[in-house]
């Protein structure tokens, strides 16, 4: 299998593990402007738009633990809601919020490329979630640097969870 050049620099960085990763479509124009109007205008009936896709999916990854990433509160205030979980639940999938969001950034969608890939780890584990040994999946809306995806993967394995594999709707 031949790697991307970003997978590539992430098995660089993170040789210990492997990280494989599904996305359903290419981040273009159209998937931006669709992202634009769902997070940023707050048009919350988008989240049904990939239902079927999503849900087709999230059935390969039977025996996995779903986990979407976090936003901080003030993100979460600001929205209203939590894109990643939102398309989890317009499927009727189960989930669980293993992790939490420490802290506030500003928007990645402002941030360049190398801002982005500087960030230092913004999640911790939820109080009393479970992670050691459970394979899990982490769902996202959209996989631009890997360095929010990778920073999730990054603690998940440091807690013990025996696989992870990642899901964005776009990359």
């Amino acid at each position: 299998m031949k790697l991307c050049q970003d997978c590539r620099k992430w098995r660089q960085m993170y040789p210990n593990f492997v990280v494989h990763h599904h996305a359903i479509y290419q981040y273009n124009t159209a998937f931006k402007d669709w992202l634009y109007r769902y997070k940023f205008e707050g048009d919350y009936n988008l989240r049904q738009t990939f239902s079927p896709q999503v849900k087709q999916v999230l059935r390969k990854y039977r025996g996995f633990t779903i986990v979407p990433l976090p936003l901080s509160s003030e993100r979460q205030k600001e929205r209203g809601f939590n894109q990643g979980e939102e398309i989890i639940k317009a499927t009727g999938s189960f989930y669980e919020n293993l992790l939490i969001r420490k802290h506030h950034n500003r928007p990645q969608a402002s941030a360049k490329r190398q801002e982005r890939l500087k960030l230092k780890q913004p999640y911790s584990v939820a109080p009393n979630a479970i992670i050691c040994g459970r394979k899990i999946l982490l769902v996202d809306d959209v996989y631009t640097t890997g360095r929010t995806i990778y920073h999730g993967v990054e603690l998940l394995y440091a807690h013990g969870a025996k696989s992870v594999a990642t899901f964005t709707l776009a990359r």
